[in-house]
């Protein structure tokens, strides 16, 4: 069924996009369609929700183990936290998902806390869906951090679905931490680190 909003002389062509799923937003089905007044309905072939159903179909999701190749890892080695987290956040700081469960991560602050791997200095994380940015840190939330408690984080750093999955990160310690101001004079931003390919 389609809604026809706008009167259009003669003949013209009602265009509409299924943008459900990404995958629909390259996809435009057109009908034609008489010259019709504001409001009229018009019933049409619902070839759409076939193609639909179809898509549904073959891309259903199912939860799963996560691989090595599914985690992102952060060495704690040299920074030994008591606790490390990971704080994801995506394009205009929507949500990002978990990509073995499809769950929603929390995106407060300060994040999420990673697994410590055994006896290691190696923390993980399943990599979420959809993330663009990524920082490690200590765990100290905003609360914590005003009642004195010392926080410590990564800077921002870019993040890339496509690289970084399976890959561990390491902050350069030989660039010292920078002390925030004001209310976040207990903050501490390190300015540099590398990811580098993760060995199991």
């Amino acid at each position: 069924m389609i809604v026809c909003n706008v009167y259009q002389p003669g003949e013209h062509m009602s265009v509409y996009w299924q943008n459900i799923f990404p995958e629909f937003l390259q996809a435009v089905f057109e009908r034609k369609v008489s010259a019709l007044e504001n409001g009229a309905v018009v019933n049409v072939p619902d070839q759409v929700n076939e193609l639909l159903k179809k898509y549904q179909e073959e891309t259903s999701f199912v939860e799963r183990e996560p691989t090595d190749k599914d985690y992102v890892y952060y060495d704690n080695s040299e920074t030994k936290w008591d606790k490390v987290c990971a704080y994801w956040w995506g394009p205009y700081g929507a949500s990002t998902t978990n990509i073995t469960t499809n769950e929603y991560y929390d995106h407060k602050w300060p994040g999420i806390e990673m697994e410590k791997m055994g006896d290691t200095d190696i923390y993980r994380v399943v990599a979420p869906g959809g993330a663009v940015g990524i920082i490690f840190d200590n765990g100290v939330g905003d609360d914590e951090m005003a009642e004195g408690n010392e926080a410590y984080q990564t800077d921002d750093i870019t993040y890339d679905r496509n690289v970084n999955p399976g890959h561990v990160y390491k902050i350069d310690m030989t660039q010292p931490a920078k002390q925030g101001k004001g209310k976040e004079k207990v903050k501490y931003r390190y300015p540099a680190g590398a990811w580098s390919d993760y060995a199991s």
